[in-house]
């Protein structure tokens, strides 16, 4: 599994319900992608925003 640091996604999913529930709706391979760089997702906002960066370079 990933390494955490304090910050970054992992503190969103903790203070963040309407992150942590659209994060928990996310297929567990963007997820995984996600979690690679976690302190790139500071906000709800650049969650939403990896992810859908995420799916549309996967499905072309």
């Amino acid at each position: 599994m990933f390494q955490h640091r304090p910050g970054g996604l992992d503190q969103l999913l903790r203070q963040d319900r309407e992150a942590q529930r659209f994060f928990g709706t996310l297929p567990s391979y963007v997820q995984d992608l996600i979690q690679r760089e976690p302190q790139r997702i500071r906000s709800g906002a650049q969650l939403r925003q990896s992810a859908a960066e995420i799916l549309e370079s996967l499905h072309y």
